[in-house]
């Protein structure tokens, strides 16, 4: 049987295909859209485990430790799209 591992990311309207197509091309798989309490719309995607640790695991971590979100406002191509996992601040692999 597939085990799965799960991320939850905020989604900004003007850059919503941008956002699926970075997580896409990390393996990621969309699974549903919502709206949040707040108004905002979040992004649960999934893709297959690979490894010990999750990827969702390793992001939550590093989110805890104040690195994971460093530099996102601006994304790094400087279009407000946080960098997909994998991409350094530069936007490259």
């Amino acid at each position: 049987m597939t085990a799965w591992e799960y991320v939850t990311t905020p989604l900004m309207i003007h850059n919503t295909a941008a956002i699926l197509n970075n997580w896409g091309s990390d393996g990621w798989e969309l699974v549903q859209i919502v709206t949040n309490e707040q108004g905002g719309i979040v992004a649960y995607l999934k893709r297959p485990l690979q490894g010990s640790e999750p990827a969702a695991a390793a992001a939550s971590a590093a989110a805890a430790n104040g690195s994971w979100n460093e530099g996102a406002a601006s994304g790094p191509d400087g279009t407000g799209v946080p960098a997909a996992p994998g991409q350094d601040e530069t936007g490259a692999r």
